[in-house]
């Protein structure tokens, strides 16, 4: 080749390589499909992270305080609407070098930088809960849209799990996107941020790229259009989908081909991306449970809350509740009269009318927790109060258990609810009626000993809503509104039996029935933050209230008991002060007994003692009438007979009266015996009254029965010969008291108890004798069941008052101490 042809070649060579460079930075001009798919790719990634940058944005974007506080809402309360928040030209200058902006499940973080100025819409359906923090529940998986506009300056996005980069040196980008929500761990709707997007629409205008492809190619492209829609991950059929067209430099590149968003795209990384999100229930799903299936548990749940407090009122209420005077007078009283087995049936036949027209306090419990009422409730029912029938108006029966009580109820509502300064939930029943019934588990009154004192330990049956009752629920400032078709449920408030804190049945809400608790096999629970403890000190300050173990502390024997046994004690010392005094048959005939002692010990002017024996003596009267009167002019009344023998015993210095005669002077206060040792009672009561007493506390009138005892009875000195002991007092000690197959009726505060006394062993001292005051103790059998006996024979009882009433006995020397 000659050096002429040679250096030709060189020079073409040459020129060619000189235009290769010359135009090395358009190569990618020449594979506009390549560059297009790339680009339009990088487009989405880019556009759908403007939805969570102005989503998470608290100076003007969706977190801010303005953009929150301003949302516009289409719907009525409680019901399905949605709620629409907007942004308008929020600036986010990221700045000029990449910032961490997030980081996902996996680790891997997202970068950026650049000036956006971003407007944009989010959108929610489902229900409107009237919460400014959170206006609406939606109810569906694709219940957020996003509608966003941008203008872009510099937007170079990076995540550090890809290669690829895409800076927008300047776009303007519009975004019509679905953010799919999963199912709530804890409520089961849909309510938990995917990654899950399905774009309806990416639109780019007038762009301008730069690229890095990851693998060492950076350029420059002009994008004058970007049309596309897609999906990111899996929903509704497609997955990882992209489709529409790019227009790069002056090529539209069609994307309808594999339809392939992402060619790294893996389903399990993708989805660990965002499974670590609070609350969001795993494996996770898009299958919501309908809220209202939450909601009809709720509405369960505080149904029982609002009866119970509401019927609660109406028993207290004394303008037309169960206290009233009408409903009292006309109380309905079944059984014999002081007897067990009784009923008294209170009926409100009209509605009464309960009116909170502001919220108003219903009562505060020993923890501090107050309830409150608002609204009006229009309420019928009865109240069946089962017992002993004691005759008296005011309380026709006194309870016999602890449940004694069952109320039935027909309420209809308007606007009514119950609330508490503990918690933000209520159930709001704006119209509608609801039959049930309820028992109060009920707790020693101590000043009284019966049962009478209702507990929030409450058991509710047949609780059942009528078609067509429509009620509001809210809960954490929520208000989300139901249609109730009916219902069946029984509850248990506090524990009662074995069963404790307990809600069962069903619940039928805008149509549809649920059952409660809402999953097979959970247990059914009234209020899931129940604490046993806790509810139990909610009313163990209650005045005089003693819980009741057992039915037996409820029976009310150990009332009538008591009652009956100082009773019984007051017999006996009457029936032996009347024998003693008596001298037509009793210890003061002349000549029937004292002058035929059965036992003489000792000789005149010894220490000895003499016996005298009563056999057949009758005391009593057909009218009541005055035995005794006292010091302080309150009396002692007798009726009835009382067939009597007897012996008594005086211990003291043997005398003799006549020269014939013999004879004893006491000369100590407790030289006196009398033992009744079988006295046969008919019809007899007595008792006493103080001055200007009319009734007396109790009585007990004995139709029938056979008494025995030992009185000691104190004597006093006499003024005029203070070494005899003979002047009468009221001082005594009784002891081995019996009164056997007795039949009586108890009398106390106008109410009547017919009892059957089998048998009574007791002791007791009235006064002071041997340094024991005012006592009694021992047992006495009441209906076949034996009542222990102990404590003050007086309860009221006052020595100095107990030393004036006798001091004024004539020739007495002085109170016997």
């Amino acid at each position: 080749m000659s050096s002429t042809t040679h250096r030709v070649i060189t020079k073409a060579a040459l020129l060619t390589v000189l235009v290769v460079l010359a135009a090395s930075c358009q190569l990618e001009r020449m594979f506009p499909e390549e560059v297009g798919a790339g680009a339009a790719r990088l487009s989405v990634r880019n556009a759908v992270k403007l939805i969570s940058i102005v989503k998470d944005d608290a100076n003007c974007g969706m977190a801010s305080a303005a953009v929150m506080q301003s949302f516009r809402q289409d719907g009525e309360l409680g019901q399905l609407g949605s709620v629409t928040w907007t942004v308008e030209n929020c600036t986010v200058d990221f700045g000029p070098e990449l910032v961490a902006i997030s980081e996902d499940c996996n680790g891997a973080k997202t970068l950026a930088r650049g000036t956006l100025i971003i407007s944009a819409t989010k959108t929610v359906t489902g229900i409107l809960t009237g919460n400014p923090e959170k206006p609406v529940i939606p109810q569906a998986p694709d219940a957020v849209t996003f509608s966003l506009s941008a203008s872009v300056r510099d937007y170079e996005l990076e995540l550090t799990d890809r290669e690829s980069v895409l800076l927008m040196q300047r776009a303007d980008v519009e975004v019509l996107a679905r953010v799919h929500l999963a199912q709530s761990l804890s409520l089961g709707v849909c309510s938990i941020d995917t990654s899950e997007v399905t774009l309806d629409s990416v639109s780019v205008r007038d762009a301008v790229y730069t690229v890095d492809d990851g693998e060492g190619h950076v350029f420059d492209v002009d994008v004058p259009a970007v049309d596309v829609s897609g999906q990111l991950g899996k929903y509704d059929g497609k997955e990882n989908y992209v489709e529409g067209s790019i227009t790069v430099w002056d090529t539209k590149v069609d994307l309808n081909g594999d339809h392939v968003l992402d060619p790294d795209y893996d389903p399990a990384y993708f989805q660990s991306a965002f499974t670590c999100r609070e609350d969001l229930k795993l494996p996770y799903e898009y299958v919501c449970l309908p809220i209202t299936a939450k909601v009809a548990e709720g509405a369960a749940k505080l149904t029982v809350n609002n009866v119970g407090n509401l019927i609660g009122a109406l028993v207290d209420d004394t303008s037309c509740g169960f206290a009233s005077p009408d409903v009292v007078e006309d109380v309905e009283v079944s059984g014999q009269l002081g007897h067990e087995g009784g009923e008294a049936l209170f009926r409100i036949d009209s509605p009464c009318t309960l009116e909170f027209p502001v919220k108003t306090a219903l009562g505060r419990d020993c923890q501090g927790k107050t309830s409150y009422a608002e609204g009006t409730a229009h309420v019928k029912g009865t109240m069946r109060l089962r017992g002993r029938v004691t005759g008296d108006p005011a309380q026709p029966i006194i309870p016999t258990s602890r449940d004694p009580v069952e109320l039935t109820f027909d309420v209809t509502f308007d606007h009514f609810k119950v609330s508490d300064s503990e918690s933000s939930k209520s159930l709001e029943i704006l119209e509608g009626s609801l039959t049930g019934r309820m028992a109060p588990r009920m707790a020693l009154d101590a000043s009284t000993g019966a049962c009478s004192i209702a507990t929030p330990a409450v058991t509710f049956s047949d609780l059942a809503y009528r078609e067509g009752t429509v009620a509001l629920l809210r809960k954490d400032g929520n208000a989300l509104q139901l249609k109730i078709d009916g219902s069946s449920l029984d509850a248990q408030s506090g524990v009662k039996d074995g069963v404790e804190n307990y809600l069962e049945g069903s619940i039928v809400v805008d149509g549809a029935p649920y059952p409660i608790p809402l999953e097979e096999g959970s247990a059914p629970i009234l209020d899931p933050e129940y604490d046993g403890a806790k509810f139990a000190a909610g009313y163990s300050c209650t005045p005089n209230m003693v819980p009741a173990a057992s039915e037996a502390q409820c029976n009310f024997r150990q009332v009538i008991g008591d009652g009956a046994a100082r009773l019984v004690v007051q017999t006996v010392g009457t029936v032996a002060g009347m024998v003693n005094n008596d001298s037509d048959c009793g210890f003061e005939d002349t000549f029937g007994v004292l002058m035929f002692p059965s036992e003489v010990v000792g000789d005149s002017g010894d220490m000895g003692s003499m016996t005298w024996d009563v056999e057949g003596c009758t005391v009593g009267a057909d009218q009541r009438v005055v035995y005794s009167e006292d010091c302080l002019g309150g009396a002692t009344f007798v009726q009835g007979h009382a067939n009597v023998n007897a012996s008594r015993t005086v211990y003291g210095e043997r005398t003799t009266m006549y020269l014939l005669v013999d004879a004893i002077e006491p000369r100590d206060h407790h030289d006196v015996e009398i033992t009744l040792m079988d006295v046969a009672l008919d019809e007899f009561v007595t008792y006493q009254l103080a001055a200007g007493q009319s009734e007396p506390i109790g009585k007990l009138t004995i139709h029938e029965g056979t008494l025995s005892a030992l009185v000691e009875p104190a004597t006093g000195a006499r003024a005029d010969e203070p070494e005899t002991m003979d002047v009468p007092t009221p001082i005594a000690r009784l002891s081995q008291i019996h009164l056997r197959n007795a039949r009586a009726t108890l009398e106390a505060q106008g109410k009547v108890f017919e009892i059957a006394i089998a048998d009574t062993s007791l002791s007791a001292t009235n006064g002071t004798f041997d340094a024991v005051t005012n006592s009694i103790n021992g047992t006495i059998m009441i209906d076949g069941n034996a009542v222990t006996i102990g404590g003050p024979l007086n309860p009221a009882y006052n020595a100095s008052q107990f030393e004036q009433s006798y001091v004024c006995t004539e020739n007495l020397a002085g109170p016997v101490r």
